[in-house]
């Protein structure tokens, strides 16, 4: 409900709807149809530049940003519940629509609350590396300077900042540094999840900077980690790592041993329902089966790996299997 004033001292009760309804009508507000089939309202530039600068005149520019930024914060956690559940094209869409609202609410929070800003960051994990792996790194660095704090959010920060770094940035000083601080951090905190994972990051690391003797690293790494892992009951970090393991076996020149656990990890997130996760293990699954002479099967698994990429809105994940054909 809005209050409208027909005179100061009686306030008149009117639904939202009908009031959003007569601002189309006099198009100040517009409904746009946006690509998850929900309908969103928003304000004509001109419109919202003269409502920013009467807020900024009225003294509540400050309240009214607080309260914008804490609600964004708090849809980013929606989001991310929702990218990790089995309506996933519905929520990837909705972080499209709403991306510019989660911009401004995160440069408020991060001058503000940083560790807001953090939340918010890690929160669009599976969105980076769907879409934007590059800002979603910028992202996450710059929260993790401004917020201190020593604790699990921190851990995951570094892990997701560490494998953005390392698997599309090329970055790998800075995921070597982020790695690196995960791991201290998790054995700190006595967190299993966290030891695991960062080891995983460490050996992704590795694989994708191939430096001298960069094979037998990264085994090492990886057998390292997996016990952590399975230990974990986080069965979307299990598929993601198994799926990074057999792959770059694969790579090392062992599909034998490679193949199996990207197998694995394809029947576990499928088991899950986890598409976005699903996606890089068939992709896995496909590059090794065209290496075995199973262009049947990796033509197959093409496909779905398509068709789970549009409907994820997600043409970067498309277009890196298509590269295989």
């Amino acid at each position: 409900w809005i209050c409208a004033y027909d005179e100061p001292e009686a306030p008149l009760q009117t639904d939202v709807l009908d009031l959003l309804t007569a601002l189309v009508d006099k198009s100040i507000v517009v409904l746009d149809d946006t690509s998850n089939g929900s309908s969103g309202y928003r304000l004509l530039q001109t419109v919202r530049e003269y409502a920013a600068l009467r807020l900024e005149e009225s003294g509540e520019a400050q309240l009214a940003g607080a309260r914008h930024a804490d609600f964004y914060c708090g849809l980013g956690n929606r989001l991310s519940e929702g990218m990790g559940g089995r309506n996933q094209p519905f929520w990837f869409g909705a972080v499209a629509e709403h991306l510019p609202n989660l911009r401004a609410a995160f440069d408020w929070k991060l001058r503000s609350e940083p560790r807001g800003a953090l939340l918010l960051a890690v929160s669009l994990d599976r969105w980076w590396h769907a879409n934007a792996p590059g800002e979603g790194a910028q992202w996450l660095s710059r929260a993790l300077a401004s917020d201190g704090d020593q604790d699990l959010l921190r851990a995951n920060a570094l892990y997701i900042a560490s494998m953005l770094s390392a698997m599309y940035l090329g970055a790998f000083k800075e995921a070597h540094r982020f790695s690196r601080e995960c791991l201290t951090l998790a054995e700190h905190l006595d967190s299993g999840l966290f030891v695991g994972q960062a080891l995983h990051a460490l050996a992704v690391t590795r694989a994708f900077e191939q430096n001298d003797g960069w094979e037998l690293e990264t085994r090492r790494l990886f057998e390292q980690a997996e016990p952590y892992l399975r230990r974990a009951g986080a069965p979307p970090e299990l598929g993601y790592f198994l799926n990074h393991y057999g792959f770059v076996l694969f790579l090392a020149g062992d599909p034998s041993v490679g193949h199996p656990l990207v197998s694995e990890a394809v029947e576990l997130l499928s088991t899950v329902g986890d598409d976005f996760v699903s996606i890089f293990a068939l992709d896995s699954l496909a590059a090794i089966e065209v290496a075995i002479g199973d262009r049947v099967g990796a033509a197959e698994h093409a496909k779905i790996i398509l068709k789970l990429s549009r409907d994820l809105s997600s043409l970067a994940l498309g277009a890196a299997a298509l590269g295989r054909w």
